[in-house]
């Protein structure tokens, strides 16, 4: 059989017939419209990951942390490593910073909330708000809604504080967040702003809060982190006695010194001439905790007050004022206490 027989009646072999083609004509419909419904269902799943609907994490589309603007520090690297290994661990679920106005809280809570962005977590948003003494439950609410990308047609159906918390509630139920909340002056009630109980939201989800008051932390049944400038080193927080004062004072004195030597001779004069730094002599003096609650009396402060009462009334201030960082305890023993100097200056 020549080779032209042979290929012709290969051809006829494989020619297709008329039922063949057109069921092959149906496959390659069925198929086309099968790639349209899966290319109609990713443009949907990419709508809702936009409009913060969607359940897992959509870093292109959501932001995991927006960047605050924080002036350079010197002293505050251990305390955020330490607030951060408790981000990192599943003891605590909110932390509670404390101390004077002006020692820095506000600035680490910055630089933890920038730390998320170099750092490997398993976290699927941080969110920022500041509350301050007038709280402002509907602001707050409108800047997590924000974070959360809950668009804008779903937010406006609604109408009062309750069902825009439950909004909140459900978007954040379905994350592992991180909330920072700066200045708190009381306790608040997380529930009012739509944020999960973390009792119950056992996913790894943290709080992490500032405040003046120690008797805040512990009203948000916080783990509670005393907040002191510290870190240029142990002997030179105990030459300055632990006050800010004196910690700002060196730490301006200081801040563009980086040899171990400089910072010898700095621990030296504190030792030896610490007047020779600039504002550091001391004003402040210790009072006994009676004589002062009986000034109290004869001043008529304690007047409201039955007789009985009266000392259990001043015991009960003095307490409220050392847990404010009004007043210090000296030494170990609790029956003197003092005010910091800056602070009398402010009240003279």
């Amino acid at each position: 059989m020549s080779g032209s027989v042979v290929e012709h009646a290969s051809k006829q072999y494989r020619k297709r017939t008329n039922q063949v083609e057109g069921w092959l004509e149906r496959v390659q419909l069925e198929l086309q419209e099968v790639q349209n419904i899966l290319q109609k269902g990713e443009q949907e799943i990419q709508k809702k990951c936009l409009g913060g609907w969607c359940p897992r994490n959509c870093y292109s589309s959501c932001k995991l942390v927006d960047e605050i603007p924080v002036d350079k520090t010197v002293g505050m690297d251990s305390i955020l490593n330490e607030v951060w290994r408790c981000l990192d661990g599943h003891q605590v679920r909110i932390i509670g910073m404390y101390g004077l106005g002006g020692v820095g809280k506000t600035t680490l809570l910055k630089k933890l909330n920038n730390k998320f962005i170099d750092k490997r977590h398993g976290f699927d948003v941080v969110i920022w708000v500041t509350v301050s003494k007038e709280v402002n439950l509907v602001g707050i609410q409108e800047v997590i809604r924000h974070k959360l990308q809950i668009p804008d047609e779903t937010w406006e159906k609604k109408t009062d504080e309750h069902s825009r918390a439950t909004e909140i509630c459900r978007s954040l139920s379905g994350k592992r967040f991180v909330l920072l909340l700066d200045d708190l002056w009381e306790r608040i009630d997380l529930r009012n702003m739509g944020v999960p109980d973390l009792s119950y939201h056992q996913n790894g989800s943290k709080i992490v809060f500032t405040t003046r008051s120690e008797d805040v932390c512990h009203s948000m049944d916080a783990a509670v982190k005393k907040f002191e400038v510290k870190e240029f080193a142990e002997t030179v927080a105990k030459e300055c006695k632990g006050l800010p004062l004196a910690l700002i004072t060196i730490g301006r004195a200081m801040s563009n010194r980086r040899t171990p030597e400089e910072w010898r001779y700095a621990i030296n004069t504190l030792q030896s001439h610490p007047s020779e730094f600039a504002d550091m002599e001391s004003k402040d003096h210790m009072i006994r905790k009676d004589e002062l609650i009986d000034l109290w009396i004869v001043e008529g402060i304690l007047h409201n007050y039955g007789l009985n009462d009266t000392r259990d009334a001043g015991e009960f201030i003095i307490r409220s004022l050392k847990h404010a960082c009004l007043l210090e305890k000296v030494g170990d023993s609790d029956d003197f206490v003092k005010m910091h100097d800056v602070l009398r200056d402010m009240a003279m």
